[in-house]
């Protein structure tokens, strides 16, 4: 299991390198793996085009032994050779890192990137410094009065960059700060990283606010994972409802666990209340504007705009971390090993507009907290296509389900092999809760074969 820890990074002027010359530095690195990570996504997006027209050319997408073929080697060794003069600076290792980031983010996006449901992915300037995890060495040192403070030695700079610093090493030393009112928590895992206990994995560097931070993640064995009894063939379905938050089903779908959404839906409601009445004093030079901001422009005035911002996305993370807990309590409650979930991923916006959940929260949010905490009890999560859920039977337990209109123009799902009648979305709650239901629909869908409402 893997976790992380943000901790603030203090940087002490030393023989080496002054605290200036240090920022500035960073701050160079930041820009030149900005470059390298954008410079990725330019090639990665031409090489997807080339493999498109030799699928046109030939009808179907070149081999591993192919594209080795055309290239004189692998397509992650040419990305890398191209993007190193973009980032002279960095270390080999780290730049690596960077490189395996953005491939393997933009190959999750690519299948949504060519239907037109989101667009290529960017790097702006405030981008994290990826740090493999053999460039982080973590030490300590401890007082005549036990006070114990913890520095990292971060591997960052390419030997040519370390030879015209003059620096004696390619690393520099961050003493971390650790408030007393985390230190219970952070130093436990300090002191486990340091022991072996934990192990490092790939970090992060980040500049917030005029301040580095480091986030950290490590990982470890789970031990709940041998403290809860559960079985892979017993399975939970998690089903994004129209009304509700979530509804679980279990087993053979008769029993039923819901989330409701109020809270959610009355949350937006104020939000927008709040939007248009900001937009009314900016126009209006209203009372709700403040007298801070009278006169100093509509950027002064907009700015509570920034602080709603904050808002939602902290609620979003308190909801969702209560609501994805909820559910894995549930499922280990219920002995069960397995959770399929609905997956929304790439779906357009206009064909969910019955979801009226989904116009003011993050189920995509929701779902990566629901797999990271499945992994602490070692619940498998299996993500199932929500077309394919719509076309299968519980009657028949075939993908037969067809999307019929009446002469009133009305519309209702129904089987085409068993005659079997469903409300909207009934048929997807209990499908959920067959097992290898994901590999079932993709031997029997036809692909091209989508209810269309």
């Amino acid at each position: 299991m893997t976790k992380a820890v943000k901790l603030q990074l203090y940087y002490k002027d030393d023989e080496t390198l002054s605290f200036k010359q240090a920022q500035e530095e960073l701050w160079k690195m930041q820009r030149e793996i900005r470059a390298a990570a954008n410079r990725i996504v330019q090639l990665c997006w031409e090489y997807n085009g080339f493999e498109s027209d030799w699928k046109k050319a030939r009808g179907e997408y070149p081999t591993k032994d192919e594209n080795r073929e055309i290239l004189g080697k692998s397509l992650s060794t040419v990305i890398y050779h191209k993007i190193k003069q973009d980032a002279p600076s960095v270390i080999t290792s780290n730049l690596g890192s960077t490189e395996q980031a953005v491939v393997a983010r933009f190959n999750a996006l690519k299948a949504d990137i060519m239907r037109g449901t989101t667009s290529i992915p960017s790097y702006r300037r405030n981008m994290a410094i990826d740090l493999h995890k053999r460039s982080i060495k973590l030490t300590f040192d401890t007082d005549e009065n036990g006070k114990t403070d913890w520095y990292f030695e971060l591997a960052l700079f390419s030997k040519s960059e370390k030879k015209a610093l003059d620096l004696p090493k390619s690393s520099l030393k961050f003493k971390a700060v650790v408030r007393s009112k985390s230190k219970r928590f952070v130093e436990p895992i300090l002191e486990r990283c340091y022991d072996g206990i934990y192990d490092i994995c790939g970090s992060k560097l980040q500049y917030e606010n005029g301040k580095w931070f480091l986030l950290l993640c490590f990982s470890f064995e789970n031990e709940k994972e041998s403290l809860v009894q559960l079985e892979k063939d017993s399975i939970m379905g998690v089903h994004i409802a129209e009304h509700n938050a979530v509804t679980c089903v279990f087993g053979n779908g008769n029993k039923v666990r819901e989330i409701e959404g109020g809270e959610v839906q009355e949350f937006s409601a104020q939000v927008e209340k709040r939007r248009r009445s900001i937009g009314i004093a900016s126009r209006k030079h209203s009372k709700l504007c403040g007298d801070g901001r009278i006169g100093h422009g509509y950027h002064a005035k907009m700015k509570p705009l920034d602080n709603i911002g904050q808002k939602i996305s902290n609620f979003r993370n308190t909801v969702n971390h209560r609501y994805s807990r909820q559910i894995i309590d549930w499922a280990v409650q219920n002995g069960c090993g397995t959770i399929q979930l609905e997956d929304l991923t790439g779906y357009a916006t206009s064909e969910l507009e019955k979801y009226k959940m989904l116009k003011s929260w993050s189920y995509y949010d929701l779902q990566t907290k629901i797999e990271y905490k499945a992994k602490e009890y070692g619940i498998n999560v299996i993500k199932v296509g929500y077309r394919d859920l719509q076309k299968w039977c519980a009657a028949c337990q075939l993908p037969s389900v067809k999307a019929v209109k009446d002469d009133d123009g009305n519309t209702s799902l129904v089987c085409e092999t068993c005659g079997a009648a469903y409300g909207a979305n009934d048929n997807v709650a209990k499908a959920l809760c067959v097992k290898d239901i994901a590999k079932i629909l993709s031997k029997k869908a036809d692909p091209d074969d989508e209810i269309e409402n």
